[in-house]
């Protein structure tokens, strides 16, 4: 199996200034082939089973005629994928772990 098509199952929703899934998918699927020895891009091995990268910085190549158009609609959201992300257990709080579930880019 590609890493493609590990990857394509578990991206999550699309950030609003992507102008549709398709867009967006193909987006992720060039950010992990780009992705670098030593870097961390969209799909996290890391563990036994693939996951995605809510922390990948999808917003690194964005130009900024884009950023400001998606801004002047509303539609520039930088934390859109760790708004998406479960959250981690917090060992200070002891508070449950949750599962968010929302969606920036063109």
């Amino acid at each position: 199996m590609s890493r493609r098509d590990v990857l394509i199952p578990i991206i999550p929703v699309a950030p609003p200034c992507f102008i549709d899934r398709l867009t967006w998918v193909d987006f992720v699927v060039s950010g992990d082939e780009a992705t670098r020895v030593g870097e961390r891009g969209p799909l996290d091995l890391r563990k036994t089973e693939p996951r995605f990268n809510f922390r990948w910085n999808f917003c690194a190549d964005c130009l900024a005629t884009h950023a400001l158009a998606m801004q002047a609609q509303g539609r520039c959201n930088p934390q859109h994928l760790r708004a998406l992300a479960p959250l981690a257990t917090d060992p200070r709080s002891g508070a449950a772990a949750k599962e968010g579930a929302h969606d920036h880019h063109s």
